[in-house]
């Protein structure tokens, strides 16, 4: 998972599944309906082909820009 957030408010993640079916049944059922309870709007998911994949080996999480909540803090600072 990729989790993603634009400055206009747009936060989410990117998935890679082994099969679009198998991403279509994920996103029904308990799954849609927490999403629903939270937020009370209906999710946008869009359907990607992956062309190329790069591993992580080491398993690490990386960041390429401060953290939300880091920014936050900055901000009221």
């Amino acid at each position: 998972k990729q989790f993603i957030w634009s400055e206009n408010g747009t936060a989410g993640g990117v998935y890679q599944w082994d099969a679009l079916a198998d991403a279509k049944a994920f996103y029904q059922g308990p799954w849609l309906d927490g999403i629903l309870s939270r937020y009370g709007v209906y999710p946008e998911i869009e359907y990607f082909t992956t062309f190329a994949i790069m591993q992580n080996p080491g398993g690490e999480v990386i960041y390429t820009e401060p953290p939300v909540s880091a920014v936050a803090k900055a901000a009221a600072a």
